[in-house]
């Protein structure tokens, strides 16, 4: 007997749940309000009851609320497909997923030493808590030495600060 293969053609790689919410969405400076049919890990399909009209690729901003309505998570996407008024999303994947890390580290520039907390961890960056007395800026180049205490050893990375916001900043190793 001959073994038959079955070729799945649904090309999804997560599987979509029905969710049925308000969600608004942000393209360039104009937000809109629409509806989340369904959703994924990977997109979303929106039911655009707005008069903001998308186009394909355009990249858009959505803020899905969370079931308390109190917060939402906000996705940086893109539109995939339209058809009539409703458009399937993608959300952006991060190349370098980051991981939690929280560890002192030492920050250093010319002129300053600073000890501060980082947040997160990637393969191309971090997001550190620093001291509101420590003055940073944007597109300045810092050192960062990053303790791991499996290998007991510790990393110096030279990076960029790419954004500054309250006590937090992210920077981008170079």
């Amino acid at each position: 007997m001959k073994s038959e293969k079955i070729i799945n053609i649904n090309k999804r790689i997560s599987e979509r749940k029905s969710y049925q919410q308000d969600i608004f969405f942000v393209r360039g400076t104009i937000a809109a309000h629409a509806k989340c049919i369904n959703i994924s890990k990977g997109g979303a399909l929106i039911n655009n009851n707005s008069l903001l009209n998308v186009a394909v690729g355009n990249e858009i901003l959505i803020a899905i609320p969370f079931q308390n309505k109190h917060s939402s998570i906000k996705i940086k996407s893109f539109v995939r497909w339209i058809e009539n008024d409703r458009f399937g999303i993608k959300f952006y994947r991060r190349k370098n997923p980051r991981k939690i890390y929280q560890r002192k580290i030492t920050i250093f520039t010319e002129s300053k030493i600073l000890s501060a907390m980082i947040n997160n961890l990637s393969k191309g960056g971090a997001n550190i808590l620093i001291n509101n007395k420590f003055v940073i800026r944007k597109e300045s180049e810092i050192y960062v030495i990053i303790p791991f205490a499996k290998r007991k050893k510790e990393l110096t990375k030279r990076s960029i600060v790419k954004w500054i916001k309250n006590d937090q900043c992210g920077i981008q190793f170079v």
